[in-house]
């Protein structure tokens, strides 16, 4: 990390940080690839025994995910490299997203599971 931003070169592992466990919570998480030289990198969500990836991305860009953060969540976050990922991610930010009342699976109606008392 230099200047606040992640830099690598032909990473195929990951690079993570705690933020504290967010079991069972939908969170919006947002980052930008700043460059990009080759490979793919995806947001990554690690839980004790299970383990959540955003979209992976292969491009400049800001770019933003709904990723419900598994109930086995341990409190790190960060990104997985693959495809040997050479670029620069910045500007990233998890954020909590109301109250989870509910989770919309396949958008659609018949689909939606209410989660309020």
């Amino acid at each position: 990390i230099s200047s606040g931003t992640l830099n690598t070169t032909s990473e195929t592992d990951y690079m993570h940080q705690g933020i504290g466990e967010k079991q069972n919570m939908v969170m919006l998480v947002t980052y930008s690839i700043s460059s990009y030289t080759s490979g793919s990198v995806k947001f990554r969500i690690f839980g004790d025994s299970s383990t959540v990836y955003g979209t992976a991305r292969s491009s400049v860009g800001t770019f933003a995910e709904y990723i419900l953060f598994p109930s086995d969540h341990n409190g790190s976050v960060g990104f997985q490299g693959t495809s040997s990922f050479t670029g620069s991610i910045d500007n990233v930010s998890v954020k909590k997203v109301g109250d989870n009342a509910g989770i919309m699976n396949n958008m659609s109606a018949d689909d939606f599971e209410g989660d309020t008392p």
